[in-house]
């Protein structure tokens, strides 16, 4: 089975580097459209995974020409000439652009691992009738559609979900907010994030501190709601505990939360680590006693899936498909969404027992090894393309 990627970053977010290295050690075949796989990556280490050449929109213009160029040659040598100068009267050579390295290609499906991204293909895939798969994964669904475009957004939505052979959708919640936007349910898979509980796992001997180290990882985004988190930090540090809390993670908001933590006298007590590679973020859980989300939306977060794997407890607000995964008062607590005095007050009943904070911990441990483990997932994964393929 050959499965072709055609929108996909570089090098790829970590969850789906695991994914797309997990399938090809099943034997299938995967293409990944883009320049090249960058150094470091681990999609460098595998036989059954390929590159498609497909050129960065945004590069500079002499590269650009250049890319042109090998487009329009390419275009003579496949007898699409025809297709490229219709491309150019129509204004509609960026599409080209991104398409035609993909074309004549003999995939079995097509898999865009973030929605939006189908938008460009949508023309081409119904003109060939190529069957792909879509993620709903977090704010491409439950954000985008409900800010001030969202209308726009709504109308892609409608049209991807209809042209779909089939939408994975990584939580139940994100399923049921995509039914009114056009999802017909029928269609729709749920396959849970997953991590490999052999990487992110238990320290061998819990680290012993006076001061209790409490942990964010994520990017440094709106949604992520990291002011509430600040703000339950200071509460805690008022009520004089003593508490260290780190945040893995790089974004736009940085200067934001920078300023926030000076804003509340905590630049002694908060740690910004920028952005980590999946060892570092394993290094830093491993030291922490509690995993704090202040999130206001999501899918299902892989990073509380990461931390509950390392057996520490989880303090996070009741967003997305969270839930799913954390059962209040078993594996950490869930409280209301823009709430930093719930969240500092569940903090502390941690910080207060430790024996609940242990048992917690373990149970987070054996949730995610029995629901969220990545040796499940791949094979989930590898039906649900094998069924598509089948059908088409």
């Amino acid at each position: 089975m050959k499965i072709l990627i055609p929108e996909i970053s570089n090098p790829p977010e970590t969850f789906l580097q695991r994914l797309i290295l997990g399938l090809a050690e099943q034997g299938v075949e995967v293409f990944l459209a883009t320049e090249q796989i960058k150094k470091g990556s681990l999609l460098n280490v595998h036989e059954k995974i390929r590159t498609v050449w497909k050129p960065s929109w945004n590069v500079p213009l002499g590269r650009k020409a250049f890319n042109i160029t090998r487009i329009l040659l390419l275009s003579l040598k496949k007898g699409r000439i025809k297709d490229f100068l219709k491309a150019l009267r129509a204004n509609s050579l960026r599409e080209w652009y991104r398409v035609f390295p993909v074309l004549d290609k003999p995939f079995d499906l097509w898999y865009f691992p973030w929605i939006l991204s189908a938008k460009d293909y949508l023309p081409y895939l119904r003109e060939h009738g190529i069957p792909f798969v879509v993620s709903c994964r977090g704010s491409m669904v439950n954000v985008d559609p409900f800010t001030h475009r969202g209308e726009g957004t709504q109308g892609i939505l409608r049209e991807i979900f209809s042209a779909a052979s089939v939408v994975h959708c990584v939580s139940r919640d994100i399923l049921k907010t995509a039914e009114p936007l056009g999802l017909n349910p029928n269609k729709a898979v749920v396959i849970h994030p997953a991590v490999d509980v052999s990487f992110f796992s238990p320290p061998q001997v819990l680290h012993k501190d006076s001061t209790i180290h409490i942990t964010t990882t994520g990017a440094l985004i709106w949604r992520k709601g990291y002011e509430y988190a600040l703000q339950a930090i200071a509460f805690l540090k008022q009520r004089g505990y003593s508490v260290h809390y780190h945040i893995l993670g790089e974004g736009p908001e940085r200067q934001r939360l920078l300023y926030t933590v000076d804003d509340l006298d905590l630049c002694s007590t908060v740690t910004l680590h920028g952005k980590c590679s999946p060892e570092e973020v394993r290094r830093v859980l491993q030291k922490s006693h509690i995993f704090l989300f202040s999130s206001l939306s999501e899918g299902l977060p892989n990073a509380v899936l990461e931390a509950m794997a390392c057996g520490l407890p989880v303090v996070t607000s009741n967003c997305g498909g969270v839930s799913e995964a954390v059962t209040d008062g078993v594996e950490g607590w869930i409280v209301p969404v823009r709430d930093p005095e719930a969240l500092a007050g569940a903090v502390e009943r941690l910080i207060l027992d430790k024996e609940m904070r242990l048992t917690m911990g373990e149970a987070a441990r054996r949730r995610v090894v029995q629901s969220f483990n990545l040796s499940d997932q791949i094979p989930a994964f590898r039906t649900l393309f094998e069924r598509v393929s089948s059908v088409s």
